[in-house]
């Protein structure tokens, strides 16, 4: 539930930008943890009150949530960690390296999957030419 009230933030703003759903569902799956941390206070709200009013309360608070997602910087907080780890010798071990590498959570894998096996079975010569092929 935090992920998807972290999408609901940032959604507008990604459509307002052009930005097609494979860039969007690879951007929750590169910075998930930041969006789960965006999420979390609208799940405790709603999980810490009654169903109307954590609801009502998630509404009345919900275009916050957008103008906040409108102008955050989700990827800081990676930036910042990645400078860092370069910012080390260079001369570290290989599997040293690749614990400090940003964990990609693949959430949209199974429906991508899903999606794509269905699109096939409807009309497999249209899809020959896309790269998720």
């Amino acid at each position: 539930m935090c992920m998807l009230y972290g999408w609901y933030a940032f959604d507008p703003q990604w459509i307002a930008v052009g930005m097609d759903p494979d860039k969007r569902c690879g951007l929750m799956e590169r910075h998930w943890a930041y969006f789960i941390g965006f999420g979390f206070p609208y799940v405790v709200l709603i999980k810490s009150t009654s169903f109307f009013v954590g609801f009502g309360a998630f509404l009345a608070v919900f275009p916050l949530c957008i103008m906040l997602g409108s102008v955050s910087d989700f990827q800081l907080p990676y930036k910042n960690r990645l400078e860092e780890s370069r910012s080390k010798k260079e001369d570290e071990p290989e599997d040293v390296k690749k614990e400090q590498q940003i964990m990609i959570l693949p959430v949209f894998a199974l429906s991508k999957k899903w999606t794509l096996s269905c699109l096939k079975s409807i009309n497999p010569t249209s899809l020959k030419k896309t790269k998720l092929n």
